[in-house]
């Protein structure tokens, strides 16, 4: 199964498999939506910084 994603970065914002942004996107480290499918966050439910900085 494919992972689509929407590129921000093309006019009117197409969804494109995971593969295209990996291999031939030119904005791959600046994206933050490939970023993020790439690096997903550990604990999601802490995405707050005002809760991830309270003990």
């Amino acid at each position: 199964m494919r992972t689509y994603i929407t590129c921000v970065k093309r006019k009117a914002n197409p969804k494109v498999p995971i593969e295209v942004c990996l291999h031939r996107c030119r904005h791959r480290k600046k994206c933050a939506v490939f970023n993020r499918v790439q690096n997903p966050s550990l604990f999601p439910e802490f995405t707050d910084h005002a809760v991830t900085g309270t003990r």
